[in-house]
C-alpha cells in the first residue's frame, strides 16, 4: 500500500511503527531511520507486520489503495451485422437526343444506254424516246459514245432504206448527228447470237416479222355429199363441174377459216399494253 499526504499535516494510524516525515525543498520521508526521496506530499511507509503492503494516506486520515498497473487491452469485439439496404433512388431524367447523322451519298442512276418503259407520253429528264429521231453528237455526247461502241450502229442510208434496220443506231450525217433506234410497235426479245437454242444466230438490232408454226390438213372426197362440218372447216361456194350424160354435176368447196374458232388479225400478237420505250442518255450522279 502507498500513503500519499496532500498536506504536510499527515495523520498516521497508530498501528504504524517508528515513522517520521521530513519535508524539504525535495521532500523525503524517513522510514525506520532510512531516508527516501519522494514526490511532493507523498511518502512511502512500511508496515512491520506485512512488509509487502503499501497504503496511501490522504490528509484527514483517509486511506486509498493505489491502483495497480493497467491491464492489457481487451480483444476487439466481433463485427456488427450489416445494416439493411437503403431504398433505391429515383430514376434520372432521360438524356437529350443525339444529333442527326449526315445524309448518305446520292445513288447513281441507270447507266447510259439502258432501255426501259414508262407509262406516259413524255420522256423523263436525262432520257430520250426511242422513236428513231436524229440527235446532236455535241449535246448528247454520252449517248453518242455509247452508240459508237455498241456494235449496233449502221449508216444512215441503210437505216432509211430498210424498215427491218430501224432497231439500229445510225451515224446520222456522219459528222454532227446520229439517230436512235425506232422501237415503236415492237416487242423486245433477248438476243441469242449462239448457233443453238431458241431463235439462234440473231444479230443485235435485227427485226423479225410475225410468223406462226405451219398448219396442215387433208380431206378425202368421194361421191358422197360432205355434211356436218365443224370448227374451222366450212362449205365454200358451189361450183358446176360440167355435165355427165347431159346431167349437170355440181360440187362445193371445202373451206378453212380460223376466225370461226379464234380471234384473228393481220399480225400475230399476245395480249399487250402500249408503253413508251426510252433510253438513258445522260449519267445521273
Amino acid at each position: 500500500m502507498s500513503i500519499c499526504a496532500l498536506t504536510e499535516d499527515v495523520l498516521v494510524p497508530p498501528y504504524l511503527e517508528a515513522i517520521s516525515l521530513v519535508f524539504e525543498d525535495s521532500p523525503t520521508a524517513e522510514v525506520n531511520g532510512a531516508g527516501t526521496e519522494l514526490n511532493p506530499y507523498r511518502v512511502d511507509v512500511r508496515i512491520d507486520e506485512d512488509p509487502d503492503n503499501d497504503l496511501t494516506v490522504l490528509a484527514g486520515g483517509l486511506f486509498v489503495q493505489e491502483e495497480g498497473t493497467p491491464g492489457a487491452p481487451g480483444a476487439n469485439g466481433a463485427d456488427g451485422t450489416n445494416g439493411t439496404n437503403g431504398t433505391n433512388g429515383v430514376n434520372g431524367a432521360p438524356g437529350a437526343n443525339g444529333a442527326d447523322g449526315t445524309n448518305g451519298a446520292n445513288g447513281a442512276g441507270p447507266p447510259v444506254g439502258s432501255v426501259f418503259y414508262i407509262p406516259g407520253t413524255t420522256a423523263p429528264i436525262n432520257t430520250e424516246p426511242l422513236f428513231g429521231q436524229i440527235l446532236n453528237r455535241i449535246t448528247e455526247p454520252e449517248l453518242w459514245a455509247f452508240a459508237a461502241a455498241s456494235g449496233n450502229l449502221i449508216g444512215e442510208v441503210g437505216w432509211l432504206a430498210d424498215p427491218l434496220n430501224r432497231a439500229h443506231f445510225s451515224t446520222g450525217d456522219g459528222v454532227n448527228t446520229f439517230r436512235v433506234p425506232d422501237l415503236r410497235g415492237y416487242f423486245l426479245r433477248p438476243m441469242n447470237n449462239d448457233v443453238s437454242g431458241p431463235d439462234p444466230s440473231r444479230g443485235i438490232g435485227t427485226i423479225q416479222g410475225d410468223a406462226i408454226r405451219n398448219i396442215t390438213a387433208s380431206v378425202l372426197l368421194d361421191d358422197t355429199r360432205l355434211d356436218n362440218l365443224a370448227g374451222a372447216f366450212e362449205l365454200g361456194a358451189a361450183h358446176t363441174e360440167g355435165t355427165v350424160n347431159t346431167e349437170v354435176v355440181a360440187a362445193n368447196e371445202l373451206a378453212f377459216d380460223a376466225s370461226n374458232v379464234v380471234p384473228t388479225a393481220d399480225e400475230n400478237r399476245p395480249v399487250n399494253a402500249a408503253l413508251m420505250a426510252v433510253i438513258q442518255s445522260r449519267s445521273v450522279v
